[in-house]
């Protein structure tokens, strides 16, 4: 949908002359830089793709972002309120050694990984994808996924106490 007329001219203006002290106001009001300064650009767009324009650019700006970035904590909020009240995940009986493995060791190990290996580690095992898939997938050689696999496996035997496969 194209622009009303005018609009991208005062919004040009707005960038100019007011952006910073909008993204400053927003700060202030939401103790937030970062999502300030996302939240004015989201409303910038809103307001290039509005059917009417708003009247006062800044002022207009400055109350939409500062809803968005309060809607988006009050949304963070209930996440975190309703993840608090789930039961905690079940721990693992591993199979080959009889001990009990907490799932979130088993997340923040494999999340110690490196890059590669993480994906590597998180599409075999997590997702089951075959080796040739997963070097199709990363542009390398079944080779260097295997070997990545192995080294993976050594880094996690080591962090969780077990002797690699």
């Amino acid at each position: 949908m194209a622009p009303v007329p005018g609009v991208r001219e005062r919004v040009a203006a707005f960038v100019a002359h007011e952006y910073g002290k909008v993204v400053a106001a927003v700060t202030l009001a939401t103790r937030d830089r970062d999502r300030a300064e996302d939240a004015v650009q989201d409303a910038l767009v809103a307001a290039l793709s509005s059917d009417t324009p708003p009247d006062n650019v800044a002022a207009w700006v400055t109350v939409t972002a500062i809803n968005h970035v309060r809607m988006a904590h009050r949304r963070s909020g209930a996440q975190a309120r309703a993840y608090a009240k789930l039961p905690p995940e079940p721990e693992q009986m591993d199979d080959a050694t009889g001990q009990v493995v907490d799932s979130l060791t088993v997340h923040d190990a494999v999340a110690a990984l490196p890059d590669g290996q993480q994906q590597i580690v998180t599409l075999y095992y997590y997702l089951d994808t075959p080796v040739a898939d997963i070097a199709q997938a990363l542009g390398v050689t079944t080779g260097t996924v295997k070997t990545q696999l192995h080294r993976a496996r050594s880094a996690l035997g080591s962090t969780l106490g077990k002797e690699a496969p």
